[in-house]
């Protein structure tokens, strides 16, 4: 009798101790234990965590669990604080009543079903898991061939022609390529897992199954995502403000990509071959606005033209304009109109049921000149009207 032994390399044999996660507590009435992460918790350990309780919670994958479905707010909440280098701040200093006045405490989220899927749509794009979850659940699929050879067979767990449970070949030294999916659903969440085990094979055939991952040097290409209500447009011409290196506040470039995990902006800067990595609060858009309510009788006849924003001084609040004349500005939020389709960020606001909006971004809709408001959407299917002065680009 002959007997086939299988050799992994080490690096296969054991998952690194930093990769294993502990699943948050949305029962919890912090914050950080709602996603299962330190206070200390880095900016792409809270994406991690927020992915994977959102999945586990979502609504289309728990129909009819009102608890999952409230858990999935919760998550939802706690995600839209601690990304927000500002909303973050000021929960470590002063708890929930540093950002909304009422938080989670008592029972149930504070945040609608609405904002926690337009949070969930925000940082998946494109690449929703749930449309492919909900097209069939997990379909046949074959991993490529692994160092020291063999490939493994995933069955259909849901009508698939793969057959049920899982089944491991051992091919010959030196692995064996990717095989046929079954027919049965697409896998769900494939890209992060096709990203895991280095590619697999195709999956099942359309419209009941998703495609799988392809070979790429042991990664998937991920769908081009297309961008949120709430993001920058790119090539939108940009300038920095409020960067720690100070030397690079000032200085202009335009949007040329945006990191929805990170929540970070990639910049080209003018006139030199370099890109920076920046939050959205560290820019501010260079529009074209118009002047309104300037009270200062040597400036009033400035109401009603126009000028071009160049930067934003955070400590004074007011923008940097150049008038028509040429000359330089500092105007107020208040003293702007911004144009329709802004994408702009809300501040200011003090009341207890919308502070929980400070920091959030949305896009201008329209500005009604009677009430001096604008409308701005912040979630899909859901405005706020706003004053000038709660509203920055």
């Amino acid at each position: 009798r002959r007997v086939c032994l299988l050799a992994l390399p080490s690096s296969k044999r054991t998952r690194p101790a930093e990769a294993i996660s502990i699943m948050g507590d949305p029962s919890a009435d912090d914050y950080y234990k709602v996603l299962g992460v330190p206070r200390d918790a880095s900016e792409q350990d809270i994406s991690k965590a927020y992915k994977k309780a959102a999945i586990r919670w979502h609504p289309d994958k728990n129909q009819g669990d009102a608890k999952a479905e409230d858990n999935f707010k919760k998550v939802a909440e706690a995600y839209d604080c601690l990304s927000n280098a500002d909303k973050r701040a000021a929960y470590d200093r002063f708890g929930k009543a540093g950002i909304n006045g009422n938080g989670m405490g008592g029972g149930g989220a504070s945040f609608n079903s609405e904002q926690a899927e337009a949070i969930f749509k925000t940082f998946f794009g494109s690449a929703d898991p749930m449309e492919m979850f909900l097209n069939g659940g997990m379909g046949g699929g074959s991993m490529g061939g692994m160092p020291g050879g063999f490939s493994c067979h995933f069955g259909s767990m849901d009508g698939g022609a793969g057959g049920a449970g899982p089944r491991m070949m051992f091919g010959m030294p030196g692995g064996m390529g990717g095989g046929m999916g079954g027919m049965g659903g697409g896998m769900p969440f494939g890209p992060e897992l096709f990203s895991q085990m280095g590619g697999m094979g195709m999956g099942g055939m359309p419209p009941h199954g998703g495609r799988g991952g392809a070979r790429n040097g042991g990664r998937s290409v991920r769908p081009k995502r297309s961008p949120r209500f709430n993001e920058i447009p790119l090539g939108t011409p940009v300038a920095l403000t409020g960067l720690k290196s100070t030397a690079h506040n000032g200085r202009t470039g335009s949007i040329s990509s945006f990191d929805v995990e990170r929540q970070r902006y990639t910049v080209k800067l003018d006139g030199v071959d370099e890109q920076l990595s920046v939050r959205p609060e560290n820019l501010v858009q260079r529009l074209t606005v118009e002047i309104t309510d300037v009270q200062s009788e040597a400036d009033r006849a400035l109401n009603g033209s126009s000028a071009k924003l160049l930067a934003w001084d955070g400590e004074r609040a007011r923008y940097h304009v150049q008038l028509h004349t040429g000359r330089v500005a500092a105007l107020a939020p208040g003293s702007v109109i911004l144009p329709k389709d802004t994408r702009c960020v809300i501040t200011g606001l003090e009341s207890e049921s919308a502070r929980q909006y400070n920091g959030t971004w949305g896009k201008v809709v329209s500005y009604d000149r009677d009430s001096g408001r604008y409308e701005v959407m912040v979630a899909e299917g859901s405005h706020l009207r706003l004053r000038r002065e709660c509203v920055r680009a």
